[in-house]
């Protein structure tokens, strides 16, 4: 190596140098003062979890025939209902039932009658995302008293 491209190197690491000591004291004063929570003002979701989350089914997927089953231990829940377009149900021993959907969330009125025995189960539950299936509770008002417990159906 000669003597002129040794200071051509010398050169260029001085020049680095000054150039990285100025950037540096550049950003050094931009920072703020004292730090703060951060605003968020739009989040992005990327393609593949923007389609995703609860289920949203459409009144005709609703529609048709299912079977319920409480898991009761005092007062045991077990019917097989129609769910008609009017927003109405009738079944096996339901006297009036209504039914109405909310996103993902089914709730079923049913008034029954069984002999003499008669009250109503609210079944309130989150259906699967093909809109076939679905769990939640169960409340029952039989003879001015509530049982609440868990349940699951599928359509039929």
């Amino acid at each position: 190596m000669n003597k002129s491209e040794i200071e051509s190197t010398s050169r260029r690491k001085a020049v680095k140098t000054i150039v990285g000591g100025v950037t540096a004291l550049a950003a050094y004063n931009m920072m703020p003062v004292k730090w703060g929570t951060p605003v968020i003002e739009q989040i992005f979701l990327p393609a593949h979890a923007a389609t995703s989350g609860e289920a949203i089914c459409s009144e005709d997927a609703i529609v048709g025939t299912w079977h319920v089953k409480g898991n009761k231990t005092e007062n045991y829940v077990e019917d097989t209902v129609t769910l008609l377009a009017s927003g109405s149900l009738t079944g096996d021993s339901v006297t009036t039932g209504s039914w109405s959907m909310s996103g993902g969330t089914l709730t079923l009125v049913m008034n029954w009658q069984d002999g003499s025995d008669s009250g109503q189960d609210t079944f309130t539950g989150t259906l699967n995302s093909d809109c076939n299936s679905i769990s939640g509770t169960v409340e029952t008002l039989y003879n001015g008293d509530i049982y609440t417990d868990t349940f699951s159906g599928e359509k039929l």
